[in-house]
């Protein structure tokens, strides 16, 4: 991973834009979205960005870019259509230490800016590091067809009752298990389609909580070879055991806080933390590793077995 993904938050900070062509007003745009205040640097503007200028909402330096134009900014957009003032830019705010974006410059960024899906609350960014931004149009494009008209609604519900479910569940796995129920497929979709659940009730009637195990054979160094079912129970463990085999690239879909126990016998029966996790009411996912002629070393109990390849 070249960048680290961030989400920063712009309300009432300042973003200072250079230059005032077309690639200039559509950072503003995204800008202004994101509640930044905004000031732009250039002799010219463009006429959406010289309309916004008009009517008070950027504030316009017209004339060349000058170091103390970042008086006060917290990121900075280098986007003119002169190489020379973009670098320029681009030295003046990292000695400042400020957040700065070159554009069609990745080797000057110190931030990138992605391809974004904006669904309101729900938000996709999508990058190649600079590779590519086509590419990353066209990841966004799919993002974009996967995600059901409404989706918003699903993050409003949440953010309106994330205190009380933090008051009336413990945290971790009944906390998760919760949330889980809520945007399962048929809850959602009753949700999209203008429902709004009770929320006590169902708290009321949420199951108590209680433990899985479940251990998937996968091909070695194949990770497309997981179904999706597997590669959900993975996005839901809580704790994930492996054998030296495994593949790293396995491994990456499972979520980032689960614990990951490196063990030589793929049997959650046979390790006591997994026994533990069961008992807290966790789910426990083992990854044996297939070789070619070698059977991996599973549960005999076909209760805690998922094999996830043909």
């Amino acid at each position: 991973m070249e960048y680290l993904p961030i989400f920063l938050k712009l309300e009432d900070r300042l973003a200072v834009v250079i230059g005032g062509g077309d690639v200039a007003a559509r950072k503003l745009e995204l800008l202004r979205r994101a509640g930044a205040r905004l000031r732009v640097v250039a002799p010219e503007l463009g006429r959406e960005t010289a309309a916004l200028a008009a009517e008070g909402r950027v504030e316009h330096r017209c004339r060349g870019f000058v170091p103390t134009d970042l008086d006060g900014a917290d990121l900075v957009i280098a986007a003119a259509d002169d190489r020379m003032v973009n670098h320029a830019v681009a030295r003046a705010a990292r000695a400042r230490h400020l957040p700065v974006n070159v554009v069609d410059a990745p080797d000057q960024c110190s931030f990138i800016m992605p391809a974004i899906v904006d669904r309101g609350r729900v938000v996709a960014a999508v990058s190649t590091g600079g590779a590519s931004p086509v590419l990353a149009r066209l990841i966004r494009a799919r993002i974009e067809l996967a995600l059901p008209y409404g989706i918003e609604r699903l993050a409003e519900l949440a953010a309106s009752w994330r205190e009380r479910v933090k008051a009336m569940l413990p945290e971790g796995a009944p906390r998760r298990r919760f949330w889980e129920r809520l945007f399962s497929p048929l809850s959602a979709e009753r949700i999209l389609a203008g429902e709004t659940p009770d929320l006590a009730t169902l708290l009321a009637a949420a199951p108590p909580a209680r433990g899985r195990l479940v251990v998937i054979e996968v091909p070695e160094q194949d990770p497309e070879a997981l179904t999706l079912r597997a590669v959900r129970f993975l996005q839901s463990a809580d704790l994930v055991l492996y054998d030296a085999g495994t593949p790293g690239s396995i491994l990456e879909y499972a979520r980032r806080d689960a614990r990951r126990i490196l063990v030589t016998d793929i049997d959650p029966g046979r390790a006591p933390e997994a026994t533990a996790a069961v008992a807290d009411g966790k789910l426990v996912v083992g990854l044996a590793t297939r070789t070619e002629g070698v059977a991996p070393k599973v549960p005999a109990d076909p209760s805690k077995r998922l094999i996830s390849f043909r």
